[in-house]
């Protein structure tokens, strides 16, 4: 057999090891951002019995404008040696950036203007980097500002936290986004409270934007899904010969959630740019594994203009506390949850990937498919010394090789 070992991160090996090893930063700015004005608050209550959205007591925010005028955002700058991050505590804390400063390229969907469209539960949403929701889907203070603090851990770890309490159940929530020392990923840490006196209904899911373009492919370890149905179940990736594992394939808007996912990982993959996306979390902690899509057709790339000026389409892949969005479940009185999410950035992987871990993404390929012409292909996401490889076949040790070290 041959194998053909990838390791990407392996870029500069003449880094001092004074670098690889300098404290990840955090510091705090603004950010500006061309933002088309919103219109003021509807002053009357949206009460659940004139209006389906449980938003009360927060206002709704449906009057939008097309003036269009530069705005400062409060900002969180994360930064290490491979990755910077920039999370906005004025628009829900989400995560705006996710810079990879190897490929020189953004890890994530880049929205470069703030521009509303009618989706959230109070009205204006916003597309880009990662959504946080919780305790429901596009919630209230989606485009509002969020508390947050910065913190700067004694192993040379820079955090970001944002969080707030939800006026309309009383819960409180937490997102955690760590750059440390040594590793290409970003982590993301969830803690949910439910510090009232009653159970209340709840999900979290975080969705991540991603383009959409002809050779994305979505990485799922997926056999059946269910499209946002109560009564239908479809194979995948190839249900009635579509193989809906291809952004080209969609043609309408589409949700597909993973249905009995025991795995850890799911992604997206850029073939032609031979680049990708990894998310890692324990399937029994984090099981929602959902693909989003626009799709390729008028109806859905409608909304590319509505959200954006100038970015382009983009599709979703979002992990989330439940198997699917079709029902809620109660967080009991008292109760924290709490759980640890990855996001890495991968490439040179040659066709995506068939494994991933927290830390590294791996992917195997037959030449011609033949077993006896395998190719291997490895990339991690944090340093791993002294590590060996064994690659067998059955009982059978075909090879034994030592991983080259994670550099800067």
């Amino acid at each position: 057999m041959r194998f053909l070992i990838f390791v990407a991160l392996v870029a500069a090996l003449a880094a001092s090891a004074a670098a690889a090893t300098a404290p990840a930063r955090v510091w705090q700015g603004t950010l500006d951002l061309p933002t088309y004005e919103l219109g003021p608050e509807d002053p009357y209550p949206p009460f659940p019995l004139v209006d389906s959205h449980n938003v009360y007591p927060y206002t709704m925010l449906d009057d939008l404008s097309d003036r269009r005028e530069v705005k400062p955002y409060r900002a969180i700058f994360l930064e290490n040696e491979y990755l910077k991050a920039i999370i906005l505590p004025d628009l829900d804390g989400r995560l705006y950036s996710l810079y990879d400063k190897q490929a020189k390229r953004e890890v994530f969907y880049r929205n470069h203007v703030v521009k509303y469209g009618l989706v959230a539960l109070r009205g204006a949403w916003i597309s880009g980097g990662i959504e946080f929701n919780f305790p429901n889907g596009h919630t209230t203070v989606t485009v509002s500002p969020v508390d947050a603090r910065t913190l700067a851990g004694g192993d040379g770890s820079a955090t970001a936290v944002v969080g707030g309490i939800d006026r309309v159940t009383g819960m409180h929530w937490e997102i955690w986004l760590t750059l440390r020392p040594g590793q290409a990923r970003l982590e993301q840490k969830v803690v949910l409270f439910n510090s009232t006196a009653l159970p209340q209904l709840y999900w979290f899911w975080a969705n991540a934007a991603v383009p959409a373009t002809h050779d994305m492919q979505f990485i799922y370890p997926m056999r059946e899904v269910n499209p946002h149905s109560h009564t239908q179940i479809w194979t995948y990736p190839v249900w009635k010969g579509v193989d809906y594992s291809w952004y080209r394939n969609f043609p309408q808007p589409t949700s597909l959630f993973g249905l009995q996912v025991r795995r850890n990982f799911f992604g997206a993959y850029y073939h032609d740019l031979n680049y990708g996306v990894v998310h890692v979390a324990d399937f029994r902690q984090d099981p929602g594994k959902k693909i989003w899509s626009w799709g390729t057709a008028g109806d859905g790339l409608i909304w590319t203009d509505l959200l954006t000026d100038h970015d382009g389409p983009y599709n979703e892949i979002q992990s989330g506390r439940y198997q699917t969005q079709l029902s809620q479940q109660f967080l009991p009185a008292g109760r924290v949850e709490s759980w640890t999410e990855y996001w890495y950035p991968v490439k040179k992987l040659d066709g995506g990937f068939v494994e991933a871990t927290r830390e590294l993404a791996l992917n195997v390929t037959f030449a011609g498919g033949k077993i006896s012409h395998a190719e291997v292909a490895l990339e991690p996401a944090v340093r791993l010394p002294g590590v060996k490889v064994r690659v067998s076949l059955g009982a059978k040790l075909l090879r034994e090789f030592s991983l080259p070290e994670l550099q800067a």
